[in-house]
């Protein structure tokens, strides 16, 4: 009985260790864990700048598009919901693949001070909305295309940079014909 009794604890220690050993042993990285461990914090963070001046442009595009008193405002709208649909589509991927998480920021403050305004003012006041963002979101592509830690973000920024240095000239060029 003795024996039966040392050989049942035995097996049942051995048991409990090799459970435990097996359950403390680290899971292995996934390829998002991989893929976000190139993304520094400033990059992180320029993923959500850059996602929330797109949701910015996308509301205050549509705005546009339907209260422009001008066919060169409402097309510039138009124009900047759509290409920034189809960016921020392509940047929600990209941070989706590398586990990075996008904190949605509203744009009501912007939103609600150019729906107050009426005719050839709310013309005006879009378009230097839009060559001010345009003018900041130029550079901070430009500084990821050229310094961005992770090469995928890097050549994303690179690969866009000509799309918003083309909406801020399209930006310009309204400004031009609207007077600023």
């Amino acid at each position: 009985m003795k024996n039966f009794l040392i050989r049942t604890t035995a097996v049942g220690l051995g048991f409990c260790l090799w459970s435990g050993a097996a359950i403390a042993k680290p899971a292995p990285p996934n390829a998002d864990t991989k893929a976000a461990s190139h993304v520094t914090m400033g990059e992180k963070s320029w993923i959500g700048d850059v996602y929330n001046s797109g949701l910015e442009e996308i509301s205050l595009g549509k705005l546009a598009a339907t209260k422009g008193t001008t066919a060169g405002v409402k097309e510039l709208g138009s124009h900047m919901m759509s290409g920034h649909q189809a960016l921020n589509k392509e940047l929600k991927m990209l941070a989706d693949k590398k586990g990075v998480k996008i904190s949605q920021k509203s744009a009501d403050k912007e939103y609600k001070k150019l729906n107050a305004l009426k005719g050839k003012d709310f013309d005006k006041e879009y378009v230097k909305m839009m060559v001010d963002g345009h003018t900041g979101i130029v550079k901070k592509f430009k500084s990821e295309a050229d310094k961005g830690n992770d090469p995928n973000l890097k050549a994303w920024a690179a690969a866009n940079l000509p799309k918003i240095e083309e909406h801020l000239k399209m930006a310009q060029a309204q400004q031009a014909a609207v007077g600023k």
